[in-house]
């Protein structure tokens, strides 16, 4: 399954008001999972939670990129080998 390369979310504010102090309240609406929200009881958890998604984002581009790395590799030494065989030679394999 792809995942998106982006996340686009909502952010709702709001303040509440609780023993003696005025709280800030977040909910993030996922807009690339319709439906999908969560809520915080502050902004250092909203922080926290994107922070993770950045990581996670990081985390899969990287998994990407090295396994287009690899196709490359595997392509290029089956067009070497190829190759090789062409010219009546033999393929050196490690």
């Amino acid at each position: 399954m792809l995942r998106p390369r982006y996340y686009s979310y909502l952010i709702r504010l709001w303040q509440e008001d609780g023993a003696g102090e005025t709280d800030w309240r977040f909910v993030l609406v996922n807009l690339n999972k319709k439906g999908e929200q969560r809520g915080f009881a502050s902004l250092d958890e909203l922080v926290v939670f994107l922070q993770d998604q950045v990581d996670a984002l990081s985390s899969h581009n990287l998994v990407v990129q090295s396994a287009q790395v690899q196709q490359r590799i595997d392509s290029g030494a089956d067009s070497l080998f190829e190759q090789c065989q062409e010219e009546g030679g033999d393929a050196v394999t490690s």
